[in-house]
């Protein structure tokens, strides 16, 4: 038989799966098991007391995190992440790529490109008790992106499907 750790076979998958989707990367993290995506995400996401502090000082005392300059990830983590998004989008700016990814939507937003696709409704399809579906997310709103905003975005993807798993 073939002993298998399912949590860090999944980690792994969702690594990759996210690797692609938020940053434009090609990961094999069976391959490479100690790849550099997959060692600060793993630090990312090493929740300790420390880390737990910091997030309810930043959740019910943020002026004070902000007096004391109190930062969640360290320089090495957040520089990681920033150069990556950046280059990958700057890459995808200068080489004219498109992939229907989390990288090309923000950049579709960032350009104030982003719209509602509305799908043609077929009448055949309502059943019994159907209901109307909700207008949210199809009012057009002006909003300025940041770049800050944008690995903001990915990054929280990032560590929203990186342990859930």
């Amino acid at each position: 038989y073939l002993d298998i750790e399912g949590k860090d076979l999944t980690t792994r998958y969702a690594n990759d799966v996210i690797a692609s989707c938020a940053f434009g990367l090609k990961v094999d993290s069976f391959a490479e098991e100690n790849n550099e995506f997959f060692r600060m995400g793993k630090v990312v996401t090493n929740f300790g007391l420390s880390a737990f502090l910091k997030f309810f000082m930043f959740l019910y005392l943020p002026v004070l995190t902000k007096m004391l300059n109190i930062k969640f990830f360290s320089d090495t983590t957040t520089n990681f992440y920033k150069n990556l998004f950046m280059n990958a989008m700057n890459d995808r700016k200068t080489n004219n790529i498109v992939r229907p990814d989390m990288i090309h939507l923000l950049m579709q937003a960032k350009k104030g490109k982003l719209v509602h696709e509305e799908k043609p409704s077929k009448e055949a399809d309502a059943g019994f008790a159907t209901v109307d579906e909700s207008n949210i997310g199809t009012k057009t709103v002006n909003k300025y992106w940041s770049n800050i905003d944008l690995i903001a975005q990915a990054v929280f993807f990032f560590l929203a499907g990186f342990e859930t798993v």
